[in-house]
């Protein structure tokens, strides 16, 4: 589909990559190094290992190390790439202080309240409509209108959530680091008018588009493929869990893209999230393991696919920050075999780093 013209056009780029070859070692040197770092990764973190190959389903060989599709990319992410933004990101309170989204001109979503102590959870909350989530979690969402909600069932509904850390099944780093909270959020429209557009980037390059809606209701989802400068609707059934979505995406998808791209400037690899009613758009999250680190089928393992061609790991804080120790002699070595891959100037804007902790490995 063409977007519709209501908003400024989006710019005539397109998200096209040069197919690189798989990075491969500069030295026997680095090969003896390679070889070392990927054996520390199955004795060390056999468990993110051994997550990911249950999820994918069926076996293939993983190169963490030397990472060659986007699914070991997640891997190499959750044990290398320890960025401090994934940690003020992933918390649904301190996601708002982050500086690159200032001048956006998209806002966060609206937030109420947010503590560990739902005693302290204001009364008049209890009587307006509505969304309480875990701030350092996914998947733990609550739909309450005005008056449907008592304080014993608050409690009950929300403590499963303030108890669970997420990620640690799938070896999530950022989230191991963040304090365990509730977040309460208006409810912003009706089920059937609220949707999700969700942007996946690549350095400010959107590779795809999807739209959830009516996320109380069958939770229709489409997929859409940026390419030679216009979407298509990816073609088959929809994934478990969602119905298909038989409607176009609205024409704000226009805007929240350029805003998208924007925002996905500062990483090499993130998802950024939208809702919207049509008319108004809320920032609403940005994600760095999608899927808990995974993506379906070719789109997570092969070389060759658009997700890994354009996932450059040289703009990763790993690799524009020197290490410690082994680290270090690994960083630079995995830089010269990229560099070798793909070639060309990397500039990574570092002004949105300013201020953050570091946290440990």
């Amino acid at each position: 589909m063409n977007l519709a013209p209501t908003s400024p056009p989006i710019e005539a780029a397109t998200t096209e990559a040069k197919p690189y070859p798989a990075p491969v070692p500069q030295s026997r040197a680095d090969a003896a190094l390679f070889a070392a770092v990927e054996a520390w990764t199955r004795l060390r973190h056999r468990k993110a290992r051994r997550w990911l190959r249950k999820t994918e389903g069926k076996p293939r060989r993983q190169s963490v190390a030397l990472p060659d599709c986007a699914n070991d990319k997640f891997t190499w992410r959750k044990l290398f790439d320890h960025d401090p933004r994934f940690v003020l990101l992933s918390d649904k309170v301190t996601q708002r202080d982050w500086s690159g989204a200032d001048g956006c001109g998209v806002p966060w979503v609206p937030m109420l309240w947010a503590g560990a102590d739902m005693a302290e959870f204001p009364e008049e909350l209890l009587h307006r409509d509505i969304v309480l989530k875990g701030a350092h979690c996914s998947g733990r969402t609550i739909f309450a209108e005005a008056g449907t909600l008592t304080r014993e069932a608050l409690h009950e509904r929300t403590r499963r959530a303030l108890r669970r850390t997420h990620g640690k099944k799938a070896k999530e780093w950022a989230y191991r680091h963040l304090p365990h909270r509730i977040i309460a959020e208006p409810i912003l429209a009706s089920s059937e008018a609220l949707a999700d557009i969700k942007f996946y980037t690549y350095g400010g390059e959107v590779e795809r588009v999807v739209h959830l809606s009516d996320r109380r209701g069958s939770l229709p989802r489409s997929e859409w493929l940026w390419r030679d400068g216009r979407l298509e609707r990816k073609s088959g059934p929809p994934q478990p869990g969602f119905s298909e979505h038989l409607s176009d995406l609205p024409p704000i998808t226009t805007r929240a893209m350029e805003v998208a791209r924007h925002l996905g400037v500062a990483f090499e690899q993130v998802r950024v999230d939208f809702m919207t009613d049509g008319q108004a758009l809320w920032l609403g999250e940005m994600t760095f393991y999608t899927n808990a680190g995974f993506y379906h089928g070719d789109t997570g393992t092969d070389p060759k696919a658009l997700t890994n061609q354009l996932w450059d790991l040289r703009r990763s804080w790993f690799m524009q920050t020197p290490q410690r120790g082994w680290r270090e002699a690994y960083r630079q070595a995995l830089w010269r075999s990229l560099d070798a891959s793909r070639g060309g100037a990397v500039t990574v804007d570092r002004q949105d780093r300013v201020g953050l902790a570091t946290h440990p490995a």
